[in-house]
């Protein structure tokens, strides 16, 4: 049967790049083409190595269709697409195929308010409520000092709560925005509001494009749709992208289906976004082109057509950290500065990136949740237009004697919860990160230098000068001083999460309380980053220390309805009704606005207890 499929895939690819190629003459540009579509590979190669085709990496990764825009001197150099639209239907993948662009909706969405910025309707050191006027940010203590603006909503500074939206089915019960902020309704994520200091720290929040939608409506009297198409969308030509959800009909007929890691399709094709402005655009890659060379003109000073030029540098300057602008991240690739950003959304992946002055980018769509292959496509386009200070190095591997591993073999502390091992197995030099399932195969490429396959950075072991202790180093170009952070363990020592991989609670429990006392500044009893990194591992298929990272969490932060939400869905993955059940009650308790604890405890048969 995987034989049937692949070949299946590729005689559709084959046709959908055929209808495609027609359009393309210049014999250059097709020689281009050629050299990106054979030429993925991973962020590191060794000489002697071949690189993939795109048809392979499709087939390797389950990613049926791809539509790519290839970005050059300020226009659209090329666009093509590849494979098919669904399984089912066999119908190919075509240059007005819609796909979702989901968080690649944020920096688009802030094009928009930046365009009423430039207007004079609003301020981006404003706080919020000034414009509020549908719905208030509630005020609480950590707003005292410092209030929520527009600025550090689109820097991920506003220390708003939510990071992104699963969306809802298009059978749903689909909530207003409003009811999005409040959780209310058949709203399935949590309250949008603050729980740190704005403009403190950088943390990505979705939800805080969602108070900005709210505001745009607010403030113009139109609709989000209606807004985006008007003063973005149109003027830069972008006829196949929306922000409906959903869609209208005559639209539908065009969309792609998306389909999750496992290979199943999303149900219903697709999910509806009420959180548009996060994760609500539907769009092409050759449209979606257009708001990244809009930026790119307005930096060189060109003429532009939504933002003027002192505004698309204002949004391509870092506002809080040196990458992050206001809606896009920023790179700088020793003074070589591009800017980008990335999206998922149920069943769609896509990644847009583009150099800030040389007028060069890509922006490619997947309606398949696998970023590496974006990033391995990414890649071979970079090489193959010799994109500055971005293309993947290739290196000829060393052979490591025994008295070298002797000397680096062992763990290493990685901050204060994790540690990295070194070890030989069949002569083959493995880095492992103690959370990780699979160790990653290290080559020695130089002297007292050795790299992993898929990280561009270089590790070296080195002895501190001041303490004699040897240090795992990750080296850093252009850094005056190095940083002895990765000390040298004994073998008796542990780190917390050590422990749970031992599978002693009780153990790992105590040191993590140990480390909250000692080091309650450690972002590995942060409560929002520890609720991350259980939903990490249980997207690993490491139930059981997910389940130990969501009790610690539950000790740790006993108030917080969220921490006993995420213990709830653990237990419920892992087939323990009963105690998700308990855990969901506890949630539901602690926040009777928790409509999806609610709607999950309903489902389970339980009552919700009071």
């Amino acid at each position: 049967m995987r034989i049937i499929l692949i070949a299946l895939l590729s005689s559709t690819f084959l046709i959908s790049c055929q209808q495609t190629a027609k359009e393309i003459t210049d014999p250059e540009i097709l020689t281009e083409i050629e050299a990106v579509e054979n030429g993925l590979r991973n962020p590191v190669s060794f000489a002697g190595d071949p690189f993939w085709t795109i048809q392979e990496r499709m087939n390797h990764y389950g990613v049926p269709g791809v539509s790519i825009a290839v970005i050059k001197d300020f226009k659209v150099h090329w666009s093509k697409t590849y494979g098919i639209v669904d399984r089912d239907s066999k119908k190919p993948v075509l240059e007005h195929t819609l796909f979702q662009a989901g968080s690649i909706s944020k920096p688009v969405a802030a094009m928009a308010m930046l365009r009423q910025v430039q207007a004079g309707k609003l301020d981006l050191e404003t706080e919020v409520n000034t414009y509020l006027k549908s719905w208030k940010l509630p005020d609480n203590e950590h707003q005292e000092t410092e209030k929520v603006t527009l600025g550090r909503i689109v820097s991920h500074t506003a220390g708003l709560t939510i990071h992104g939206f699963p969306g809802y089915t298009r059978t749903d019960e689909v909530p207003s925005i409003v009811q999005v902020l409040d959780a209310a309704g058949p709203t399935n994520t949590g309250e949008i509001r603050v729980d740190m200091t704005p403009g403190s720290r950088y943390r990505y929040s979705g939800g805080g494009y969602c108070i900005m939608q709210l505001l745009l409506e607010d403030v113009t009297g139109m609709s989000f749709p209606d807004l985006t198409k008007e003063t973005v969308l149109a003027p830069l030509g972008m006829t196949h992208s929306s922000y409906a959800q959903p869609l209208p009909s005559s639209w539908q007929a065009n969309t792609a289906t998306g389909y999750l890691p496992d290979g199943s399709k999303v149900e219903g094709q697709w999910h509806i976004y009420p959180e548009m402005a996060a994760a609500g655009l539907w769009t092409t890659a050759s449209d979606l082109a257009q708001a990244f060379i809009e930026l790119q003109k307005g930096i060189a000073g060109e003429e532009t057509k939504v933002l003027k030029p002192e505004m698309a540098q204002q949004m391509l300057t870092p506002y809080f950290e040196d990458f992050v602008g206001l809606g896009m991240f920023l790179d700088n690739q020793d003074d070589e500065w591009y800017f980008s950003h990335g999206g998922w959304d149920e069943g769609f992946s896509s990644e847009a990136i583009a150099h800030k002055t040389r007028g060069y980018g890509v922006v490619v769509l997947t309606n398949s949740n696998h970023p590496p292959f974006i990033e391995e496509l990414i890649r071979s386009v970079a090489a193959t237009y010799q994109w500055d200070n971005r293309q993947a190095p290739i290196y000829t591997p060393q052979e490591v004697t025994a008295e070298e591993f002797s000397r680096i073999a062992g763990r290493y502390q990685y901050d204060e919860d994790q540690h990295i091992e070194i070890f030989q197995e069949d002569d083959q030099l493995f880095f492992k990160y103690l959370k990780d399932k699979l160790p990653i195969p290290l080559t020695k490429i130089g002297d007292n230098e050795y790299i992993r396959p898929n990280r561009s950075n270089i590790i070296q072991f080195l002895k501190d000068p001041e303490t004699g202790v040897q240090h795992l180093v990750f080296k850093e170009e252009g850094a005056e001083e190095v940083k002895f952070n990765n000390p040298l363990m004994g073998e008796e020592e542990k780190v917390p999460f050590q422990y749970f991989v031992e599978e002693d609670y009780e153990g790992g429990l105590k040191a993590y309380q140990e480390l909250q006392k000692t080091q309650p500044d450690s972002r590995w009893v942060d409560e929002g980053n520890l609720n991350s990194f259980g939903y990490e591992l249980m997207g690993n298929d490491q139930i059981d220390l997910a389940i130990s990272i969501f009790r610690l969490n539950v000790v740790l932060y006993p108030n917080s309805s969220n921490v006993y939400d995420s213990l709830g869905e653990a237990y419920l993955n892992n087939g323990e009704k009963a105690l998700a059940a308990k855990n969901y009650q506890k949630s539901l308790q602690l926040d009777p606005k928790n409509t999806n604890a609610l709607n999950i405890l309903k489902k389970l048969g339980v009552m919700a207890s009071s």
